[in-house]
């Protein structure tokens, strides 16, 4: 199995914290842990946005647990560090098939193949998980499968480089003609149990997802920009927004005589739509307009957007 990282994204991560404790004593044969001792240095899953280039974070423990959003339904963007605009993470088969709904844990070096899978690293999937590891949340009629994949050559990550190095590939769901299938809403899938790396340290580890609980109405846009669209006239009014959802099919623009309404829609317009020019031929000449946009989807309708600094939600008619 191939790992291809140019279509994962950031998760957004909460870190636990675990010990990873020497089991070594009169009867034990592997060492005790250690600084070389394989730790999980990323966490990636399928990415609904498919943004290039990854990005990665890395745990600070074995112990990590994370949410889904259901391809972003009720997901609003939020920022990075610089303030830049971000989508959230989620899995592309959460509600459509484009991917395996699979998490791919990598560890910083390699793992003994056989406390991961039961079966040949190499015998393709579905893979049956080691008798020592345990994963849970799976619906009834299919099984989880946890395959192993040496990073023999050199892996790229942002968190950490190095050859070598492992990946667990999680899937949650796998029916029992061996098909991945999507994730369940409102569940919390986990995998854990104790590994061994190649000098045979023990390797417990921890993860848990948990999925959303049901679709949303989409985010509601912002930064409502609203005013003529040039001292022509006849050239209209232009409204613009910020687009701050994934999950919307329609943006709805309504116009009244006040920036309070009542509003009436004038248009709808197509989804990952920024803006829109009301040419309207029953624009008068000097009146002043006032707009409102909302996003839509097939369980309802977003708040109005937020008008941005520096303008209002009214403008007059060239």
């Amino acid at each position: 199995m191939t790992i291809d990282i140019k279509s994962f994204r950031r998760l957004a991560l909460t870190a636990g914290v675990i010990g990873i404790a020497g089991l070594t004593s009169g009867c034990d044969p592997y060492p005790s842990a250690d600084a070389s001792t394989a730790k999980i240095v990323d966490v990636l899953a399928t990415d609904a946005n498919a943004d290039t280039p990854p990005e990665l974070t890395a745990p600070t423990s074995n112990t990590v647990t994370f949410a889904l959003t259901n391809t972003d339904n009720g997901a609003c963007k939020g920022t990075d560090a610089a303030g830049a605009a971000i989508d959230p993470v989620a899995l592309h088969d959460f509600t459509a098939s484009y991917d395996w709904p699979t998490i791919r844990i990598l560890f910083s070096n390699q793992l003994d193949g056989t406390t991961v899978q039961s079966s040949d690293p190499n015998s393709g999937f579905p893979c049956t998980p080691a008798s020592n590891l345990t994963a849970t949340g799976t619906a009834a009629g299919n099984a989880p499968s946890v395959c192993y994949n040496p990073q023999t050559t050199s892996y790229v990550s942002l968190n950490n480089t190095g050859s070598g190095g492992s990946y667990v590939i999680w899937t949650p769901e796998v029916s029992a003609d061996g098909t991945p299938q999507l994730l369940q809403p409102a569940q919390s899938y986990a995998l854990g149990g104790t590994v061994k790396d190649a000098p045979k340290h023990s390797v417990p580890f921890s993860m848990t997802v948990t999925t959303e609980a049901t679709p949303a109405v989409p985010c509601s846009p912002s930064s409502l920009s609203v005013k003529a669209a040039s001292a022509t006239a006849g050239s209209g009014i232009k409204i613009a927004w910020s687009d701050n959802s994934k999950d919307e099919t329609n943006y709805v623009i309504a116009r009244g005589a006040s920036a309070t309404g009542p509003f009436t829609v004038v248009k709808t317009v197509d989804f990952d739509t920024g803006s829109f020019t009301d040419k309207d031929v029953a624009l008068v000449s000097g009146t002043t307009y006032c707009y409102q946009v909302t996003a839509t989807n097939s369980l309802g309708s977003s708040g109005p957007a937020a008008v941005g600094s520096s303008t209002t939600n009214c403008a007059v008619a060239p």
